[in-house]
């Protein structure tokens, strides 16, 4: 398999809609050759859940976060019941 694939946003859309039509992650992997494990697809199907096709779109990276909005994420993390993984996708 090859390492750090990357998918477009309609690449993951139909992969997500797919699994949400009833095909199974493993036959996603199998059958249609995704090459993500289900920990990173779940992530996506999280945002794309959440926040629709928007939620796929790539980000920039390196932003810089204010403190108030760090501080308000870690109030967030001790105050819910929310995964890292759950905050990021919020």
């Amino acid at each position: 398999m090859k390492s750090n694939i990357r998918y477009s946003t309609n690449e993951l859309i139909e992969y997500i809609e797919l699994y949400l039509d009833g095909t199974s992650f493993r036959a996603l992997r199998e059958d249609y050759e995704l090459d993500l494990n289900e920990s990173t697809f779940r992530l996506y199907l999280d945002k794309y859940l959440k926040h629709g096709t928007t939620g796929l779109l790539k980000q920039q990276r390196n932003r810089n976060y204010s403190k108030a909005f760090k501080h308000q994420v870690v109030q967030e993390y001790f105050n819910s019941n929310l995964s890292y993984k759950g905050l990021s996708v919020k």
